[in-house]
C-alpha cells in the first residue's frame, strides 16, 4: 500500500499488536527495538557495510522471502528521500 505525501507516493507500514493485557508495554517495546534493529541491518546492508556472510545471509533472504524483499525496497525508498531532502 502507498499514501500520497506532498505529490509523492510513499509506502504506508502499518503495524497491529495484540491486546491481552498483561505485558502489552513490553511487548511493544520489544517489537520496536527489534523493527529498529532489523530496519538497521537492512540499511546498512543497502550502503554496503555489512560483513560479506551477513550480506550474502541478506541476499538470500531477498529472493526467498517476498514480504522481506518488499521492506527492503521500503528502506532503500527511506534511504533514497533522505538523500535528496539531506537528512540522514
Amino acid at each position: 500500500m502507498h499514501r500520497e505525501v506532498d505529490g509523492k507516493q510513499k509506502p504506508e507500514i502499518s503495524f497491529h499488536f495484540l491486546h491481552n493485557g498483561v505485558g502489552e508495554s513490553s511487548k511493544r517495546c520489544n517489537f520496536m527495538r527489534d523493527f529498529k534493529e532489523h530496519h538497521q541491518t537492512i540499511r546498512q546492508f543497502l550502503l554496503g557495510q555489512l560483513s560479506d556472510d551477513k550480506a550474502k545471509e541478506i541476499e538470500e533472504r531477498i529472493f526467498a522471502e517476498g514480504d522481506f524483499a518488499e521492506e527492503v525496497q521500503i528502506v532503500e525508498n527511506e534511504l533514497i528521500t533522505n538523500y535528496y531532502e539531506g537528512t540522514s
